[in-house]
């Protein structure tokens, strides 16, 4: 099987947005590429939700990550189980997340 786009979304400013979802009965692997489309710096967090739980501190794999303008950055591989979901903020509506991933049944 492929790694293929399951995932995309462009959040709005300072809000919790949920990007990816696994799947009942599922174990995914997946890269998140975050890119800037506007000029100037801006902060982003990154989260994985074990079973779809309330966003805590806990959650975070990355967080307040500077991204210079009219760039991107991509995570290691991130292993989610069912029901897990992937989330992330940032400070400005310019910033435009992609996941790519790889979906087995579990």
């Amino acid at each position: 099987a492929l790694e293929r786009v399951i995932a995309q979304v462009t959040p709005v400013a300072e809000t919790v947005t949920d990007v990816y979802t696994c799947p009942a009965d599922t174990l995914a692997t997946v890269r998140l590429f975050v890119s800037n489309t506007g000029s100037s710096t801006q902060t982003y967090r990154i989260m994985v939700a074990p079973l779809g739980a309330a966003d805590t501190l806990v959650h975070r794999l990355v967080s307040d990550e500077p991204l210079a303008g009219n760039s991107s950055a991509r995570t290691v591989p991130i292993i989610m189980k069912a029901t897990d979901i992937l989330r992330v903020y940032n400070t400005s509506g310019n910033l435009v997340y992609t996941a790519n991933g790889l979906e087995e049944t579990a």
